[in-house]
């Protein structure tokens, strides 16, 4: 039990604990804090608690506790003019309960009562003096009270002077006098965040049981543009002046809503940057607020790159922008107050679970209400339940010779993505032992006894492994072809188990070849680095001796993808030094062939901005492929023109992880987080963490301090990682307007990503 004291004893705050429950023995103790911080001789504490309420956090329990001074006033004080204010106490249900943070103390505030919302998120505050009710954001409160580096600030100065986010309804304007010095607070009748006034001294506050008043709707199923529906069922629908849809990859307090707080200001770290700079030196608060957030009705909107952020007025849906009309989906059914259809320039990617809001607003700005759903959209099923829905051939690149023998983490990631995303797949990985494929989990642990035959209708995924015995690494003419003969042989021996044929007729000397249930499936061949090279081969192989791979026999329908991320097939002189290294690998030229129905090339060419000896990698444009995506550095190309360094995405602007000023191939490696964000779209953190959100940039790879200090660039910051590209989407890079969660692009393009008819227009000069 809790419980305030108001004797003059100063005790203030006390928990009671039973220590014995027997009517005829019962026994109980006591311990009080006091309500005091900082100096005896200001009026920043909590003076004459009268309400408190307890909530728990993390590992121990906080309470708040509501107080005023008005027997300050007999007293005749200078400045103590029945001031009150909230008091924030940590471990409040221990033994010693501790007072470390506290509210500003409003003159004639008088706090007087507080509440919870019924799902904890919301402090409710009667402040009678002020006719007015203060909502504060709980997670904010205790987010920065419990971070003990502000624990000897909050002792003297008020919690939103730190964190000016506690306010959900609450925030004053403050003058000063220039003479006196006197501070004067003000509610602004025109600030989204002001203070509930109601209009007369109520001296306690209640909190109702959350109702929700808004009935969502959006089956899952195929539909990638799906239509949302919602109905008002408490709610006047003549009291809402305006209506807000929000749909992200990201749920409630992560990026759902303008006023989800996803990075906190003062909790930066310092990330080193170079040999000393940090993000902490680069920039104060108010440069941070610039750079990684954009307003919004008030708000610091940390994503305002999330799929959809719509607002219904007078009879018209707008974007982000409040005064653009939204587009429309076409065939879609008429959009209304309470339908709302995503327009085709934001088709979803099948495979993935989103999050979706509405919110229902008076004319006054106040939220009446608001409601929060997933929305699913299933895997795209195979057209016939004899073939997997997909078989996806995911190629690793170069391996240092001192890294361990195996397939790399971030491969094994993407393959358990690929698989998870098109449903229940199988993953199985090649065994130079047996030549064979073994069925794997996505950590590569044996799965044994599990045969493919049983995963028809969902993904399959191969995984050729030729790290074994350096093969990866030597740089010598002849070795990816060797691979490539190796995984193309184990492919027909597999497509032979599942229902294939493959003969010599003696009498032609040509093969005879039947489509097993691997060749009759959509095919997906996706390499990195070297690993280009070995698809690009396994490719033309197939082509020669079984041309009609990627669908059935006779039918005249396929499809055969091919995806370079970051393509090692030239030289590359600046990763030769000190005698060694592996300035080519004498490969041959990656090839478009004939046989491939789409070709999608993601690159960097981040070491090209040096004029050192690097240890990254570089890519390359390939001239045949029908999309080639620059992710950064500097190039100039026939395909992309010319582009520079500040047409880059951030995190492929300069080379991160130095280590005696070479790089370690950190920004070769992150354009396979790059195309694993666009298949996962809920990953943020593995390998790297994603740039999906504004706010994101402030990761040290991501950010760059030369760029946030040239005068050149007026946002600061590179581009953010992802844009819709497709031919139905009209987006610029740079566009705020456009998604930035990594729909419509990427992994988006294959079968299973449900893009392949917005594909852009194939080239037709196929070697």
């Amino acid at each position: 039990m809790v419980f305030t004291n108001r004797n003059e004893d100063g005790k203030g705050y006390g928990v009671l604990s039973i220590t014995h429950n027997d009517p005829s023995d019962f026994q109980a103790t006591i311990h009080y804090t006091p309500l005091s911080l900082g100096s005896s001789f200001d009026d920043f504490d909590v003076n004459e608690a009268v309400e408190v309420v307890v909530v728990p956090y993390e590992d121990t329990h906080y309470a708040f506790v509501a107080g005023h001074n008005y027997r300050a006033l007999g007293l005749g004080l200078p400045g103590w003019n029945g001031k009150g204010n909230i008091g924030i106490i940590k471990d409040a249900l221990s033994d010693n309960p501790q007072l470390v943070a506290g509210t500003r103390s409003l003159p004639e505030a008088q706090v007087n009562g507080v509440a919870l919302s019924g799902d904890g998120k919301a402090l409710y505050a009667a402040y009678p003096g002020l006719e007015s009710t203060f909502v504060f954001d709980v997670e904010q409160m205790l987010a920065t009270a419990s971070n003990p580096s502000h624990w000897e600030d909050l002792r003297s100065q008020p919690i939103e002077e730190l964190n000016p986010n506690i306010f959900l309804a609450g925030r004053l304007k403050t003058t000063e006098n220039p003479i006196t010095g006197e501070r004067r607070y003000e509610v602004d009748p025109d600030d989204p965040l002001a203070p509930i006034t109601t209009d007369g001294e109520d001296y306690s506050v209640t909190v109702a049981s959350t109702v929700d008043v808004v009935s969502l709707n959006a089956a899952p199923g195929d539909d990638l543009t799906p239509t949302l529906t919602w109905d008002f069922e408490e709610i006047d629908e003549d009291d809402i002046s305006e209506i807000n849809v929000f749909v992200s990859t990201f749920e409630e307090g992560e990026g759902l809503f303008p006023g989800d707080n996803v990075v906190n200001w003062w909790d930066f770290t310092g990330e080193t940057v170079g040999s000393s700079r940090t993000i902490f030196d680069v920039l104060n608060v108010p440069e941070r607020a610039e750079l990684l957030t954009r307003d919004w009705n008030g708000y610091d909107d940390f994503n305002p790159g999330r799929i959809l952020t719509a607002t219904w007025r007078d009879g018209q849906w707008y974007g982000y922008d409040g005064s653009t009309p939204l587009a429309t989906s076409e065939g879609a059914p008429p959009n209304t107050a309470t339908q709302l259809t995503l327009p085709d320039d934001r088709q979803l990617t099948a495979g993935q679970t989103y999050h979706w809001a509405v919110q229902a607003l008076d004319k006054t700005g106040k939220i009446l209400d608001e409601d929060v759903e997933q929305l699913s959209v299933h895997p795209l099923e195979t057209t016939s339940p004899f073939t997997f829905s997909s078989v996806t051939v995911l190629t690793h690149g170069f391996r240092l010779p001192t890294a361990p023998e195996g397939i790399p983490d971030n491969i094994y990631n993407l393959a358990g993505n690929i698989a998870s995303a098109g449903g229940d797949g199988l993953i199985m990985r090649y065994n130079s032992d047996t030549g064979e494929w073994d069925a794997i989990d996505e950590s590569g642990a044996p799965r044994p006894n599990v045969e493919p035959s049983s995963y028809l209708g969902q993904p399959l995924v191969l995984l050729p492994d030729w790290s074994e015995g350096s093969q990866s690494h030597i740089p010598d003419s002849g070795f990816s072809e060797a691979a490539a003969d190796v995984f193309f042989a184990a492919l027909v021996d597999l497509d032979r188990s599942l229902g294939g044929d493959a003969e010599l007729d003696v009498t032609t000397g040509e093969y005879v070849t039947q489509h097993g249930k691997v060749f009759d499936s959509p095919l997906h061949f996706i390499g990195f680095s070297r690993g280009t090279v070995v698809n690009s081969e396994m490719i033309q192989r197939l082509g020669k001796h079984f041309p009609e791979a990627g669908g059935a026999m006779g039918s005249g329908v396929r499809d055969l993808q091919m995806t370079t991320i970051d393509p090692h097939d030239f030289e590359q002189p600046s990763l030769s030094f000190a005698g060694f290294g592996f300035p080519t690998f004498y490969e041959p030229e990656i090839q478009v062939w004939e046989n491939v129905t789409f070709a999608d090339n993601y690159y960097q060419t981040v070491p090209k901005l040096r004029n050192n000896l690097t240890g990254t990698p570089a890519g390359r444009a390939i001239p045949d492929a029908d999309l080639n995506v620059f992710l950064g550095g500097t190039v100039q190309s026939e395909v992309s023109g010319n582009v520079r360094r500040e047409d880059s995405r951030a995190g492929f602007t300069r080379e991160t992880d130095a280590i005696l000023g070479l790089g370690r191939g950190a920004v070769h490696g992150r354009t396979v987080s790059w195309y694993d964000g666009t298949v996962d779209l809920s990953e943020t953190e593995a390998p790297d963490a994603l740039y999906r959100r504004l706010g994101d940039s402030f990761h040290e790879h991501l950010f760059d301090p030369e760029l946030a200090n040239n005068s050149e660039f007026e946002s600061g910051l590179a581009n953010p990682w992802y844009v819709p590209d497709h031919t139905a989407a009209n987006f610029a890079l740079e566009d705020e307007s456009a998604p930035h969660e990594g729909i419509g692009t990427g992994w988006f393009y294959s079968v299973l990503g449900g893009g392949k008819d917005l594909r852009p227009e194939a080239r037709l000069d196929r070697r």
